[in-house]
């Protein structure tokens, strides 16, 4: 699903849609979508995660009413 901002961002992410005005912050989520992250992978936008249960908490608060 894309973010508000994905359409009008100067960065787009291609992976989970999720748009970006900053050029850092857009390297940064980019490197989230890597295994610097995390073994564990997001089934719905690819985010990885340390922990089984951080991703557990990021499904339920970012996908849960997608």
């Amino acid at each position: 699903m894309e973010s508000k901002n994905y359409r009008n961002a100067l960065y787009s992410c291609t992976i989970c849609y999720k748009g970006f005005v900053n050029r850092n912050a857009y390297s940064l989520h980019l490197d989230s979508h890597t295994n610097k992250f995390g073994q564990f992978v997001c089934p719905v936008c690819g985010i990885h995660t340390f922990s089984k249960g951080t991703l557990t908490l990021h499904v339920k608060n970012i996908h849960m009413y997608e």
